[in-house]
C-alpha cells in the first residue's frame, strides 16, 4: 500500500509539472522535455557505459543540439522528411530489439540508442503543430494532442498496474523479461482507456470514431511494446531500473519506455489522415 501511494503522489507532480508546462507555452514544453530527454539518453549510458565523463558530455551535447534543430524544423517538414525520420527511428528500434542477441561493439549500441532516443522527444513537439492543422475552425490549444496522447499512456499503465493488483496477474505476459506484467493488467487497462476514449469523443466532436480507436490500439499495443523492450535491455545488463528519476517509478527511461516507441506510429496515424 505504502508503495503504492508513493507511486501515485510522484505521477501526480510529474504530470502536473507537464500540464503546467502546457498552459506556459510551448517554449517551457520544449525545454522541459529536452531535459526529460537529455535524462534518458544518461541512463542509456548503462546499456554501452562510456570510457570516460567527457564522452557521456559530448553525446548529450549532440542529443541536445540534435532536439533543438529537428523540433524547430518540424513545422516546415515535408512528407518525404517525416518519412526518412520516422523509417531511421524504425531501424534504430530494430536495432535496440537485437542488442541482447547480438555482439554490438558499444559505439553502435549508443548510436543506436541516440536516435531510438531522441527522435520520439521531438516527433512529440511536433505533436503541437497538428492541433492548427487537423481542427481547423474550432479553437483548442496547442498541447490538445500532446495531452491526449500521454494521457492514453498514462490511464493505460495506471489502470494495467490496478488492475494486475486486484487480480493477483496470475497469467504472465513475459514472465523472464517483465515478471510483474499480466494479461489480466493488460486487458484491463485497454478496457480502460477505449471506454475513457470513447466518452471523450461523445461529448468532444472531433475527428472519427475509427481515427480514435486506431490512436488507442496504436499508443496503447506500442507503448506496452516499449515497456516489454526496456525491460529485456535491464535484464541484459542486470540491472532493476534505469535510474532515481521518479519515486516508486524507476528511471526516466523506465518512465518514457511506452512513449518512445508508441509515438512515431501515432505521427503516422495523424499523417496518414491528413493525407
Amino acid at each position: 500500500m505504502k508503495k503504492f501511494i508513493i507511486r501515485t503522489i510522484s505521477a501526480v507532480v510529474f504530470a502536473g509539472l507537464i500540464f503546467l508546462s502546457f498552459f506556459l507555452g510551448k517554449t517551457y514544453s520544449f525545454a522541459l522535455f529536452g531535459i526529460f530527454m537529455l535524462w534518458v539518453l544518461s541512463e542509456a549510458g548503462k546499456f554501452a557505459p562510456f570510457k570516460s565523463t567527457f564522452r557521456l558530455v559530448m553525446y548529450l551535447l549532440a542529443g541536445a543540439a540534435f532536439y533543438f534543430v529537428a523540433v524547430y524544423g518540424a513545422a516546415a517538414y515535408t512528407m518525404r522528411q517525416w518519412g526518412a525520420m520516422i523509417l531511421l527511428f524504425v531501424v534504430s528500434a530494430f536495432a535496440v530489439i537485437n542488442i541482447k542477441r547480438s555482439s554490438f561493439p558499444p559505439f553502435f549500441i549508443r548510436a543506436v540508442l541516440f536516435f531510438y532516443i531522441t527522435i520520439p522527444f521531438v516527433l512529440f513537439m511536433s505533436l503541437f503543430n497538428f492541433t492548427a492543422i487537423t481542427i481547423e475552425g474550432k479553437s483548442f490549444p496547442d498541447f490538445f494532442y500532446p495531452t491526449v496522447f500521454l494521457s492514453v499512456i498514462w490511464i493505460g499503465d495506471c489502470f494495467a498496474y490496478i488492475i494486475g493488483s486486484i487480480t493477483g496477474g496470475k497469467h504472465k505476459m513475459a514472465p523472464v523479461i517483465s515478471p510483474s506484467k499480466s494479461w489480466e493488467g493488460f486487458i484491463g487497462g485497454f478496457v480502460m482507456v477505449v471506454a475513457s476514449v470513447l466518452i471523450f469523443r461523445y461529448f468532444i466532436h472531433i475527428e472519427s470514431y475509427l481515427f480514435w480507436m486506431l490512436f488507442v490500439i496504436i499508443a496503447y499495443l506500442f507503448g506496452t511494446c516499449g515497456d516489454l523492450l526496456e525491460s529485456s535491455l535491464k535484464r541484459h545488463v542486470s540491472i532493476k531500473d534505469s535510474g532515481k528519476f521518479l519515486p516508486g517509478h524507476g528511471g526516466a527511461f523506465d518512465r518514457f519506455d511506452s512513449f518512445i516507441l508508441a509515438i512515431p506510429f501515432i505521427i503516422l496515424l495523424l499523417l496518414s489522415f491528413l493525407s
